[in-house]
């Protein structure tokens, strides 16, 4: 016999939904956790630019990586 009107024939996913009936992919980022800076005792690395920090950047990253961005940017 022929479906009931208004229904999908069997075996397919009712009509609105994805195939598999899975959750459509989230496509904006989601946002990183965002961890509390702890305050650094002394600074170490490299001295800092002009304006100071980096954005985003903590004190330990830039004890690390300062003097590459430094060169990077042609300060030192």
């Amino acid at each position: 016999g022929a479906p009931p009107k208004g229904l999908p024939p069997a075996g397919l996913p009712p009509a609105g939904l994805p195939p598999m009936g899975l959750p459509p992919v989230q496509s904006q980022a989601v946002p990183a956790k965002v961890v509390p800076q702890l305050p650094v005792p002394v600074a170490t690395g490299p001295p800092l630019p002009p304006g100071g920090l980096p954005d985003g950047w903590t004190m330990e990253q830039w004890s690390h990586y300062g003097e590459q961005y430094l060169q990077r940017m042609g300060l030192n």
